[in-house]
């Protein structure tokens, strides 16, 4: 069962880092065109798509941060 729940959690933070990566690099690099907005996350983009993956892991850290407090949490209270 916790197996299930860190698979799907992981899929999760994946997917969550994803998009506000995505929100977070549209906020400083505003594109009107939805094709070219996709086009950022292609492999040309080279120094852009390093700056995505730093950001992505960062997020993905303190979601996992945020996961475990909460785990931590919810032990201290069923005590």
């Amino acid at each position: 069962m916790i197996s299930w729940w860190e698979g799907l959690y992981g899929w999760l933070v994946n997917i969550l880092s994803l998009i506000i990566a995505f929100g977070i690099i549209m906020l400083f690099l505003p594109s009107p065109d939805l094709f070219n907005l996709f086009s950022l996350f292609k492999i040309q983009a080279q120094p852009l798509l390093i700056v995505q993956t730093i950001i992505r892991v960062i997020i993905a850290a303190y979601l996992y941060q945020f996961e475990y407090l909460v785990h931590q949490r919810l032990i201290a209270a069923g005590r």
